[in-house]
């Protein structure tokens, strides 16, 4: 009976998406460029490469939801794209708080020591 019931199926009625018909995420993109511009920027006192990431990581979670959501209309590579662009904005955030805490910490030993 299975064997009846898998034969009346034709292959017409199951259809994968087509590589053509999958679109790219939404802010997608974004979330990449800003992670890589929290890494470039982060040499601007921290405080512009603190902004970037955490916009990138903002813009990260909507993206991750949007394609948790729906995985089969969107294409892998953008989804890969913003999850790089969410390393981005961790190490852009980690490189700039690092820079922010030694200019303070500059500050801080030239006050103390005139």
């Amino acid at each position: 009976m299975n064997d009846q019931i898998i034969d009346d199926i034709s292959m017409d009625t199951i259809k994968a998406p087509s590589v053509a018909a999958l679109r790219p995420l939404p802010n997608g993109d974004l979330v990449l460029v800003m992670g890589i511009c929290s890494i470039l920027f982060c040499v601007m006192y921290g405080v512009v490469g603190i902004a970037c990431g955490w916009i990138g990581l903002h813009y990260f979670k909507k993206v991750k939801k949007e394609y948790e959501s729906n995985p089969t209309i969107y294409k892998d590579d953008s989804f890969r794209s913003a999850k790089a662009g969410k390393v981005c904005s961790i190490v852009g955030i980690c490189l700039s708080v690092f820079l922010l805490f030694c200019i303070v910490g500059l500050i801080i030993f030239a006050i103390n020591r005139s």
